[in-house]
């Protein structure tokens, strides 16, 4: 397995998670193992490096180019074919969701090793389900390219000239809106009911509401912060001082308008641009709600790990290196390798292919990383990318890398990461301008900071290593370039 790796010249797609195998490896096993059921030449291996609660994902980027080409082709040729995949991952999504429900109802300390995972693996089978649709996405990943720019740019610059970009920024906002905004409309509307003084049974309902649909908006691979009503009516009353009824309006209508123009610009496009746009705004709704499946799951990832952490006396930094196979058999066996775990948190590779997970720990996958997936040396005082949401803005680069320095972001600077996650949105709310090394126009950075209206680049490959915490920076998303203007 090894040896493959090390006569695969790449190049990577590169991402970076803060993560752990039990709950990464759970995305990576649905992708890959239950995405290829319904795609032939689908991409069949993921590489994966954890060291000290950090991961680094490796797709090999030729495939995910080839498996991309034949997509768009089958998109053009069966508008049909990408729907299914929707109404797929819909029905799967519905079938979770309670499945989730059901299982943090339980009280797991009165169940059995056996019957815990159980319960466990029916909401898991679900997850794989939804995944394994939503895979469909992943190969309209972007690093430093677009597709959907080359594809329609061309015909964009031919009708409005230089200022086409400007245009497809409109075309690029999908209908369908991220569970991001819409957590911070139905945030604002609770708002509004404070300062309107709302009866208080009919607000303690709404607050209910809110927290049972939302509680998971801020959860990742790393974290579950378990938000409850009083975290939401504390976030309320926050934001009474912005006038919500006003905001939640100004919101509304910016996102009809948005939708009506995009209307017009498309009634002047091609069919073969309109179907293609179509398939961007089916997209958007796939990556979102597979997102908001793993975002739940994480309440469930945690509330097992810590179960048998309390059973076995392991801590549970320990128990998220296990894959969910290793902790089947170790629930099964009531053994846990716990020396191979510590092991394996200091530095591993896992390899998931649709056979299975495979696993290397030790000083051994040192070289492998330096020399098949890590980057070249770069130097320079600028960086160049696709424009997801033009404009410009100057300021203070702050980057971000772990879900700890999301706070850390002060309003005004310029948020600069791999990539970013629903639990950035705070900070994407406060930066001035969003810049990320990886992503499509479909990425969470694309779609959201089209909603905030934010100057953002994506695909830059590069930025957080060019770029320090401290430098001063131009944002020229019209032009898709940022350049140093002050080192730190």
């Amino acid at each position: 397995m090894l040896e493959k790796i090390q006569n695969n010249p790449g190049p990577w797609y590169h991402k970076q998670f803060h993560a752990f195998p039990f709950t990464l490896g759970c995305a990576a096993v649905g992708v890959i193992a239950w995405t290829r059921k319904h795609l032939v030449g689908y991409p069949s291996v993921g590489h994966c490096f954890y060291e000290q609660d950090v991961a680094d994902w490796y797709w090999e980027y030729p495939a995910l180019l080839r498996a991309r080409k034949k997509l768009i082709a089958r998109h053009l040729t069966n508008d049909q074919f990408f729907l299914r995949f929707e109404r797929e991952q819909g029905r799967a999504l519905r079938r979770f969701i309670p499945a989730v429900a059901r299982f943090l109802s339980f009280d797991m300390s009165t169940l059995s090793d056996g019957m815990l995972w159980k319960r466990y693996a029916e909401v898991l089978h679900w997850y794989y389900t939804v995944w394994g649709w939503g895979g469909i996405s992943e190969p309209f990943l972007g690093a430093g390219e677009d597709w959907l720019q080359d594809a329609v740019g061309p015909e964009l610059e031919s009708r409005f000239g230089k200022h086409w970009r400007r245009e497809f920024d409109i075309l690029a906002t999908p209908q369908y809106q991220s569970f991001s905004s819409r957590e911070h409309q139905s945030l604002l509307r609770l708002a509004a009911m404070l300062i309107r003084r709302s009866d208080r049974g009919k607000f303690a309902r709404a607050l209910r509401r809110h927290t049972m649909a939302f509680y998971w908006v801020e959860d990742n691979y790393s974290v579950s912060r378990n938000h409850d009503e009083q975290t939401f009516f504390t976030r309320a009353r926050g934001l009474m001082r912005r006038h919500p009824e006003q905001l939640l309006q100004e919101e509304r209508a910016k996102h009809r308008a948005r939708m009506r123009k995009k209307a017009t610009v498309l009634s002047l496009m091609s069919p073969k641009s309109r179907r293609l746009i179509a398939l961007a705004d089916l997209l958007a709704g796939h990556v979102d709600q597979r997102k908001s499946c793993t975002f739940r799951m994480a309440r469930v990832w945690f509330a097992i790990v810590n179960e048998v952490s309390r059973r076995y006396r392991i801590p549970k930094q320990e128990l998220l290196y296990l894959t969910n196979k290793e902790l089947e058999r170790a629930l099964k066996n009531a053994t846990f390798d716990r020396a191979t775990l510590r092991e394996r948190r200091q530095r591993c590779l896992i390899i998931t292919t649709p056979s299975g997970e495979h696993i290397f720990s030790g000083t051994a996958i040192d070289a492998i990383k330096k020399e098949q997936f890590e980057d070249v040396m770069v130097s320079g005082s600028e960086v160049r990318g696709i424009s997801a949401s033009v404009g410009r803005a100057r300021g203070i680069v702050r980057i971000v890398a772990t879900h700890d320095e999301i706070a850390k972001l002060k309003t005004g600077e310029i948020l600069v990461a791999n990539q970013t996650t629903p639990d950035y949105i705070s900070a994407m709310r406060r930066a001035a301008a969003i810049v990320t090394e990886q992503g499509g126009i479909t990425s969470h950075a694309a779609v959201v900071s089209r909603e905030l209206g934010k100057p953002c680049i994506i695909g830059t490959g590069t930025a957080t290593k060019i770029f320090k915490t401290g430098d001063r920076v131009d944002v020229d998303a019209d032009k898709g370039i940022v350049r140093k203007l002050r080192s730190v």
